[in-house]
Parts: structure tokens; C-alpha cells; sequence
């Protein structure tokens, strides 16, 4: 039968080897951005984004990453969340509703909102600019992607693994110690 103290043993190295893996998750994701210019990562058809802005609550709140399939923009239909790059900054991305469908002379456009957001945007958006349609979100988990970019985040993403794994290594040297003694003590 397995006592208390290894089972408690048992649950922490457990933790620990779920925070190491979610650290080394996060800092796969941190290299594929730095490698892509900062571009959010993607897995095939998949892209993480994060949430900058409130316009998209209650769907999505600040800080949230999204997970956006890249679509035909033929088969998106009024209702769905759509992210797309903003018609006057290219390198802005926007996630809003599609409130309305718009087909003139064989093109397709999209009138969009955000569910914050009172009105309408002012612009029929070109199927061109959409990056994909909105498949999922993560709520919060946004936050440590840009934390890490911040002096006291890189700080603490580094910080935190290597007091862990230090406590860890003490204790193990304690109970080897505590071994030894318990083996002379007998003899």
C-alpha cells in the first residue's frame, strides 16, 4: 500500500512535470514568434492570436488567445467570428462578428462587429483580408504570451523553473543524506 508521504511526493512531481512541460510549451511558442518576426505561431491551417482589445466581449475577453482556421471566405456565412487584417494597416489584425454578406459584381464582402461594440464597422471588408474564422478560445492564457516579452516576465518565466527545480534538487539531496545517516546508524 502507498503511504501518504509518497503519494504527496508522487502529486508534486506530478505538478512539476505538468508546469515544466506548460514552460517548455510556452517557450516553443515564444521561439516559433521570435522566428516568424513576431507573427503569431501556426499549426497548418491553425493560428494562435491574441485578444488586444474588449471589443469581442462577452465571446472573447482581453488577454484570451483564439484559435482561427484558415476558411473560403465563400462558405462564411452571418453570424460567424472572423479575424482579418484591418483595410488601413496591414499588419493590424481585427476578430469581429459577420453581421451581413455582401455579393457585388462576383465579389464577396463582409459588413462586421464587435459584440462590444455599438455600431457597425464603417467599411465593407473585401473576402481578401480574412485571415480565417474564429474555431475556439483559451480565456486568459494571451496574457503570459505577452508577459514574456516584458523585462520582469522574462525574469520570472526564467526565475520560477530554476528556484523550482533547485528546491527539488535540495530535497533530494536531503533525503540521499538522510539515507546515509540512517545506513551508519544501523551498522
Amino acid at each position: 500500500m502507498i503511504g501518504i508521504r509518497k503519494l504527496i511526493k508522487l502529486g508534486h512531481s506530478f505538478i512539476f512535470l505538468i508546469l515544466l512541460g506548460f514552460f517548455v510549451f510556452l517557450l516553443c511558442l515564444v521561439m516559433l514568434q521570435e522566428k516568424n518576426g513576431w507573427e503569431t505561431p501556426h499549426f497548418g491551417d491553425y493560428k494562435l492570436m491574441i485578444v488586444m482589445s474588449g471589443s469581442m466581449k462577452p465571446a472573447f475577453d482581453t488577454g484570451s488567445i483564439i484559435v482561427v482556421k484558415k476558411v473560403n471566405p465563400a462558405g462564411i456565412s452571418k453570424g460567424k467570428i472572423i479575424t482579418f487584417r484591418d483595410l488601413g494597416n496591414e499588419h493590424r489584425y481585427i476578430t469581429h462578428r459577420v453581421m451581413e454578406v455582401v455579393r457585388e459584381n462576383e465579389k464577396v464582402f463582409f459588413i462586421t462587429k464587435g459584440d462590444h461594440n455599438e455600431l457597425r464597422d464603417f467599411y465593407k471588408l473585401p473576402a481578401e483580408n480574412v485571415i480565417g474564422q474564429v474555431t475556439g478560445d483559451i480565456p486568459y492564457l494571451g496574457y503570459l504570451m505577452i508577459f514574456h516579452k516584458k523585462p520582469f516576465g522574462i525574469f520570472l518565466l526564467l526565475l520560477i523553473p530554476i528556484l523550482w527545480a533547485t528546491i527539488e534538487g535540495c530535497r533530494s539531496i536531503d533525503q540521499i543524506w538522510g539515507r546515509k545517516k540512517e545506513l551508519k546508524v544501523e551498522k
